[in-house]
C-alpha cells in the first residue's frame, strides 16, 4: 500500500484525483445500465397490457347488447395515448366490432393472431392482445399496436440519465478529490491561521502541532522555532510593561499622559478611563480638552525642558452622559529619552461636592424646620448650656434672637430653673429619656399652664453623650378641653343613668295601675256589650284597646331600658344556638306565613347571649311582619371583615352578619328613622306594634360596640347588617389584636 504521508505533493494530488474519478464513473456507469436492463421491458409491457385490460374490462357491457357507439366511444380514449397508433375490438371469429386510427395514421394492419399477451410485428410495431371476458367465457379480443416513439422516447431518457449519471459521477469526484486533498492542505491552513491568531492576540506561548512527514513537517518546525524566539523578547517586554502599568492603575487617582508640544494622549492608567467614561482607544491620540476642560486658565509651561514643574487647577471632566464630573488636575512636565511629556494626575470630587451640598440641604432644612415649627425645641451640652434653640423657644424666653440663648443655662436667662433638673439630669448622665411628660406651670396670673415635655440623650458616633435635644409643646388649651370633656361625660353619663332608671320606675310604676284600667274596661266590655247602644259598645272598644297598647308600649319601654340596666357580662356565645333559640321563640309565627328561613355557620364571639337572641328575634319577626304576597324567604350570613381605621379609633376584625328577606322593602329616605325609638312607617291597623323592635336591637349592637344599618328598595326585600368585633371587653370596648 503507497505511504501518502511520504510521496512528494504533485504525486499525491494526481494520484487523489484520478482515484477519485475513476471510482466516481465506475459506479455512475454500473448503477445505469443494471436499472435499464432490469425495468425497460417490464415497465412498458406491463403498461400495455394494463390499458388492454381497462378496455377489455369496460367493453363487455357494449358487446353484450351490440352497441358499436359504446366501444366507438371506449376506444376514442386512446386520443390520450398518442404512442397507440391503433386499436381493435374483434369476436373471436375474427368480425370486427369497432376501430381506432390514431388522426396521423391512414393504413394498419393488425395480425391475424389473437393469442394473449405482447408480439412484435413486421413493421417493428409492437402489438398487445387482450381477451374480454364475460362469464368466464372469452366473447371478443381486444388489439392494440404501439408504435417506436415509445422507444424513442426511452431513448431520450437514456439519454438525459447518462448525462446525469455522468454529472454525478463528475461531482462525485471532485468532493472526493477536495477530501482528500485537505491531507494537504489542512496543515498549511492550520498553520496560516495560527499565524493570524498570534499576529492578533500577541501570543506567542502558542505552538503548531507537527503533521505527517513530508515538507510541511519541516515547515512546522520553522515557524515554531521562530515563536520560541519571538516569545522570550515579549515575555521581557511585557514584564516592564505589566510593571509599569500595574503601579499606575493602583494609584487612586486618575493619571494621563500627553506630549508636552501636541498635548495628545499617550497613555491612560484605569482609574483615568473609569472617569471619563470612554474605551482606552477612543482616549489615545485625541488632544487632551477633548475630555477635560479647565475651570482656571491653562498653566504656562517653560519652553525649557525643566522637570518637576507643576500646577494645580480646577477642571470638569467632560461627559456625554451628563454635565461633567467636577476634579482636581495637578499637572508636571517631565523629560523622558529626551522627550517632553505633562503628566496629569486627576482626582474626583463630585461626591465631595455631593456630601457638601446634601450637608447645606440638611442644614436648611433643620432651620426651616425649627424656625417654623410652633413647638419650643432647644440643644444642650453636657454642662447643660444651650447650643442652639428656635424662635418658638426665644420666644417664650422673651428673646429678640435665637442666638442670645447659645452658652447660656436657663436659670441666666430666666432667673430661675423652669424645667425639671433632676429628669434633665438623668438624661445627661444616664441616657434615660423622658417621653411626653405633661408638666404644669403656673403664669403670673395664677392660671395654670400646661406642657408636653420630651427629652432624648445626643451621642457622637461612639456612643457617648455629648448633651441633649428637647422638644416642648404648649397643651393648655388641649388640657382644658379634655377636662371639660370628661367632665361633660360625667354628667352626661350621670343623665343617662337618671333617665333609663326614670324609665325603668316610670314604665314599671305604670303597670298596676294601667293593669287594673284593662281588667275592669274589659269587665266593662264583657258585661254590657249588647246592653248599650252602638256608640257606648266602640267607646268601650276604644279603651280596651287603648289600655292594651299602652300596655304593650310599656312592656317595650322596660325591655329598651333592660338592654342598658339588666345585661348580662359578655362571654363566648354560639351565635348559632342564640338563632336557634330565637327560631324557637317565633315558630308559630313562621308555620302561620309558611316562612323559608335558612342560615349559614355563625361564629362564636363573646357577647351577651339573652340579648344576642332578642336580636335575631327582633329581625326575623320584622321580616316575617313585613312580608310580600310572595312566600317570606329569610337567609341569615355571618363574614370575617377588617374595618378600617378612623380618627378615634384603630383598624380591627369584626364580623358582619346580615338578615335577607323578600319583603315589601324600605324607602331608603327612611333607613335611619325605623332604627329611632316609637317611629312607625304604617298605620296600627296595617302592621301592629309599638316601633320599638328596631330601636332594641339598635341598643344591643351598640352596647357590644357594632354598628347597625339597613340597605332596601321599596317592593324588592331588605338586608339588614350588624357588625359585632372580633374581641370584646365587658366595658362594650373593642380590643385591637394583631394576627
Amino acid at each position: 500500500m503507497l505511504n501518502l504521508s511520504k510521496m512528494p505533493l504533485k504525486r499525491k494530488l494526481a494520484l487523489i484525483t484520478a482515484t477519485t474519478s475513476v471510482v466516481a464513473l465506475i459506479l455512475a456507469c454500473t448503477a445505469f445500465f443494471w436499472y435499464e436492463w432490469r425495468s425497460y421491458n417490464k415497465d412498458i409491457r406491463s403498461y400495455l397490457e394494463c390499458i388492454s385490460a381497462i378496455i377489455a374490462e369496460n367493453s363487455v357491457p357494449s358487446i353484450k347488447s351490440g352497441d358499436t357507439e359504446g366501444l366507438e366511444r371506449i376506444l376514442a380514449t386512446l386520443e390520450n395515448e398518442p404512442h397507440i397508433i391503433a386499436a381493435l375490438i374483434r369476436t373471436i371469429d375474427g368480425r370486427t366490432l369497432t376501430e381506432y386510427k390514431s388522426a396521423d395514421i391512414d393504413d394498419v394492419t393488425f395480425p391475424a393472431s389473437v393469442e394473449s399477451g405482447v408480439q412484435f410485428t413486421e413493421s417493428n410495431l409492437m402489438h398487445v392482445s387482450m381477451p374480454v371476458q364475460a362469464d368466464n367465457e372469452t366473447i371478443a379480443h381486444v388489439s392494440l399496436l404501439s408504435d417506436a416513439r415509445i422507444i424513442n422516447d426511452q431513448f431520450w431518457n437514456y439519454l438525459e440519465i447518462t448525462l446525469g449519471v455522468m454529472a454525478l459521477s463528475f461531482l462525485v469526484a471532485w468532493l472526493l478529490s477536495s477530501r482528500l486533498q485537505q491531507i494537504i492542505t489542512t496543515p498549511l491552513l492550520k498553520l496560516a491561521g495560527l499565524a493570524k491568531q498570534i499576529s492578533e492576540q500577541k501570543d506567542y506561548s502558542v505552538r503548531a502541532p507537527e503533521v505527517g512527514q513530508d515538507e510541511t513537517r519541516q515547515l512546522v518546525r520553522a515557524f515554531n522555532e521562530m515563536l520560541t524566539q519571538i516569545q522570550a523578547r515579549d515575555k521581557i517586554l511585557r514584564q516592564s510593561e505589566d510593571y509599569l502599568k500595574t503601579m499606575l492603575d493602583s494609584v487612586r487617582a486618575g493619571i494621563i499622559m500627553v506630549d508636552a508640544h501636541t498635548q495628545k494622549i499617550i497613555t491612560a492608567n484605569a482609574c483615568a478611563i473609569e472617569l471619563i467614561d470612554k474605551p482606552r482607544e477612543e482616549i489615545i491620540g485625541k488632544h487632551l480638552t477633548e475630555f477635560i476642560s479647565f475651570n482656571t486658565p491653562h498653566p504656562a509651561h517653560p519652553e525649557t525642558a525643566a522637570t518637576n514643574h507643576r500646577a494645580d487647577v480646577q477642571a470638569l471632566i467632560k461627559r456625554y452622559t451628563d454635565k461633567g464630573v467636577p476634579a482636581l488636575l495637578s499637572r508636571a512636565r517631565i523629560r523622558w529619552r529626551n522627550e517632553d511629556y505633562e503628566v496629569n494626575s486627576l482626582v474626583e470630587i463630585s461626591k465631595l461636592k455631593q456630601t457638601e451640598a446634601a450637608l447645606a440641604y440638611e442644614r436648611d432644612l433643620l432651620k426651616s424646620l425649627m424656625d417654623n415649627i410652633p413647638d419650643m425645641i432647644y440643644f444642650k451640652n453636657n454642662s447643660g448650656r444651650f447650643t442652639r434653640i428656635n424662635h418658638a423657644q426665644a420666644n417664650a424666653f422673651n428673646l429678640d434672637h435665637p442666638d442670645q440663648a447659645i452658652g447660656k443655662t436657663e436659670k441666666e436667662i430666666l432667673g430661675h430653673e423652669e424645667h425639671n433638673g433632676t429628669d434633665e439630669a438623668r438624661t445627661l448622665n444616664n441616657g434615660i429619656p423622658v417621653i411626653g411628660e405633661v408638666r404644669r406651670k403656673p403664669e403670673p396670673d395664677g392660671s395654670p399652664s400646661w406642657f408636653s415635655v420630651t427629652q432624648v440623650p445626643v451621642r457622637n458616633t461612639t456612643g457617648i453623650i455629648t448633651g441633649l435635644v428637647g422638644i416642648s409643646r404648649n397643651i393648655t388649651d388641649q388640657k382644658q378641653t379634655e377636662e371639660s370633656l370628661a367632665a361633660k361625660a360625667t354628667e352626661l353619663e350621670r343623665s343617662n343613668r337618671e333617665l333609663e332608671q326614670f324609665a325603668y320606675v316610670a314604665s314599671h310604676d305604670l303597670q298596676e295601675p294601667l293593669r287594673m284600667v284593662a281588667s275592669y274596661t274589659e269587665l266593662l266590655a264583657r258585661r254590657y256589650r249588647g246592653k248599650l247602644d252602638e256608640d257606648a259598645d266602640e267607646f268601650i272598644a276604644f279603651a280596651v284597646d287603648g289600655a292594651t297598647r299602652m300596655q304593650q308600649l310599656i312592656n317595650d319601654l322596660l325591655t329598651y331600658s333592660r338592654v342598658s340596666t339588666s345585661g348580662k357580662p359578655f362571654k363566648p356565645t354560639d351565635f348559632n344556638q342564640s338563632l336557634e333559640y330565637a327560631l324557637a321563640n317565633l315558630r308559630m309565627t313562621i308555620n302561620a306565613v309558611n316562612a323559608q328561613i335558612n342560615h349559614e355557620p355563625l361564629p362564636t364571639l363573646p357577647a351577651d347571649s339573652t340579648q344576642i337572641t332578642q336580636l335575631f328575634q327582633n329581625l326575623i319577626a320584622n321580616a316575617l311582619k313585613f312580608h310580600s304576597d310572595d312566600t317570606p324567604r329569610i337567609h341569615i350570613s355571618a363574614g370575617l371583615v377588617q374595618q378600617q381605621q378612623t380618627k378615634t379609633s384603630k383598624a380591627s376584625r369584626e364580623w358582619r352578619f346580615a338578615i335577607r328577606d323578600n319583603g315589601i322593602g324600605i324607602d331608603p329616605a327612611f333607613k335611619d328613622k325605623i332604627f329611632m325609638i316609637f317611629q312607625r312607617l304604617h298605620g296600627y291597623s296595617e302592621f301592629p306594634g309599638t316601633g320599638i323592635g328596631l330601636a332594641v336591637c339598635k341598643k344591643i349592637v351598640e352596647r357590644h360596640s357594632g354598628r347597625i344599618w339597613v340597605e332596601s328598595e321599596f317592593g324588592k326585600g331588605s338586608s339588614f347588617y350588624f357588625t359585632i368585633p372580633e374581641y370584646i371587653d365587658n366595658n362594650g370596648s373593642a380590643n385591637n389584636k394583631t394576627h
